[in-house]
């Protein structure tokens, strides 16, 4: 399964990279960023690649602690939270965007949707990056929504 999520990541980069074929040699692709709350919940370590001027592929990995009880006694055990999004800004200036996602997250041996929507401050010539988003969790079973909000800083590059 999480092969199958990766290997759906690769051909969607190699796609709409091919496919929008934009010129941004002047600016900075790679983003690196620790988000707190967010899409993978408690946080994540995140990965970007702006693709065009407006859009990029996301990746957020979190490995989170979680204690099982069962009838044999209590458990310790790790799990992994994986996001993979598509980014699209809006300028408001060169270094002011707003920022519109959505992709699927995964976690607890579930899939399920992941939005965003926030406000990001990221130098076109790399630097500092600070956001922060509403990240609804959205729940597939029950279709209800629970508010949700992300903070991230991190690196551009």
């Amino acid at each position: 399964m999480k092969s199958n999520i990766l290997n759906i990541f690769i051909v969607f980069l190699v796609f709409f990279e091919s496919l929008l074929g934009q010129n941004i040699d002047n600016v900075k692709k790679n983003t690196v960023y620790l988000e707190i709350g967010g899409n993978n919940v408690f946080y994540s370590i995140n990965y970007e690649r702006m693709i065009s001027k407006s859009i990029s592929p996301r990746i957020g990995v979190s490995i989170m602690p979680i204690t099982e009880y069962s009838n044999s006694g209590k458990h310790s055990n790790s799990k992994l939270f994986l996001t993979l999004m598509s980014n699209y800004f809006f300028d408001i200036n060169d270094n002011n965007k707003i920022e519109l996602g959505i992709g699927i997250s995964y976690g607890l041996s579930t899939l399920f949707p992941a939005t965003s929507i926030g406000y990001r401050f990221c130098p076109l010539d790399g630097g500092l990056v600070f956001k922060i988003a509403f990240t609804p969790l959205l729940d597939k079973e029950i279709f209800d929504i629970f508010p949700w909000f992300g903070i991230g800083i991190g690196y551009k590059y």
